[in-house]
């Protein structure tokens, strides 16, 4: 895997409670660094970060995750393209499907799902 830096990218630091322009190397699908200022003899690809925010996973905490029958799920997985990295199912499924919900959509999701139990026995 290629590294590269990511130039003048805009971090969202919600803990500081401010934004910052910085330089992302990227190591093995990794950050591996955040700069200010360029680091000299660090050799890797560039792209222009100009105009880009960083910012921590986001959490989405009312999805419909679970896809079995009769149910409105959509997969979570979509969802890491627009930065979420939690999800947290609002009832989908009930005390007669929540372990196929558990086995089969949450232990694989690529992001992390928790859920609700809804009382009705489907969901």
């Amino acid at each position: 895997m290629e590294d590269y830096w990511i130039r003048g990218v805009t971090i969202l630091d919600v803990m500081q409670r401010e934004e910052k322009s910085c330089d992302l190397l990227i190591r093995n699908g990794m950050i591996d660094k955040i700069v200010q200022e360029p680091l000299p003899g660090c050799e890797a690809a560039e792209i222009n970060g100009r105009g880009l925010c960083l910012t921590h996973g986001w959490l989405d905490a009312h999805a419909h995750l679970y896809q079995g029958e009769n149910t409105i799920g959509v997969d979570g997985n979509l969802m890491l393209k627009d930065g979420v990295t939690m999800a947290v199912d609002a009832g989908t499924a009930g005390p007669w499907n929540f372990e196929d919900f558990r086995s089969n959509t949450m232990q694989k999701a690529e992001i992390c799902e928790r859920a609700y139990l809804n009382l009705a026995p489907m969901g």
